[in-house]
């Protein structure tokens, strides 16, 4: 249970709970409202946190700034993590802090290749051949910078 109180809270306990329910109720639009396939447990922990950030910071009160052609979500940011997470929930994740390193560091890799529109088996591919033939590792830097626009 997420909000595991001792009974001696338990006043408290169900005050907070009326507080996140109330709170994530009418939201509806946020990750709690996209979770119906995961465990309730989970749904919970999602409710609170989003509680929790919206009574401890400004994140009601934030102004997002609309730029043409820049996509006003984080969106984009959350599909470019998807690969990860499923990656995650399907292999339990890893053992050790050195497991760990290796796999953010390879799903890093992964997201800048398919960002770039490169071929991730090819790219690390020259990275091992690189690495017997004693050369430096290819650079994943973007191979041409934007143009920017004069003040």
């Amino acid at each position: 249970m997420f909000l595991a109180f001792h009974s001696i809270h338990a006043d408290l306990a169900e005050r907070l709970a009326r507080a996140v329910t109330q709170h994530a109720t009418p939201v509806g639009s946020g990750t709690v409202a996209r979770t119906g396939r995961i465990p309730v447990e989970e749904r919970v922990e999602a409710a609170v946190i989003a509680w929790m950030r919206h009574r401890t910071t400004g994140y009601d009160g934030m102004a997002i700034p609309r730029v043409k052609g820049i996509e006003p979500t984080n969106n984009a940011a959350e599909r470019a993590l998807r690969f990860a997470v499923i990656w995650r929930r399907i292999s339990g994740g890893t053992d050790s802090r050195g497991g760990s390193r290796f796999v953010e560091r390879t799903l890093s890799v992964v997201a800048t290749c398919r960002q770039q529109g490169r071929n991730v088996l090819e790219y690390l591919t020259s990275c091992f051949e690189a690495e017997h033939h004693g050369q430096p590792i290819p650079s994943l830097l973007p191979t041409s910078q934007p143009k920017s626009k004069a003040a």
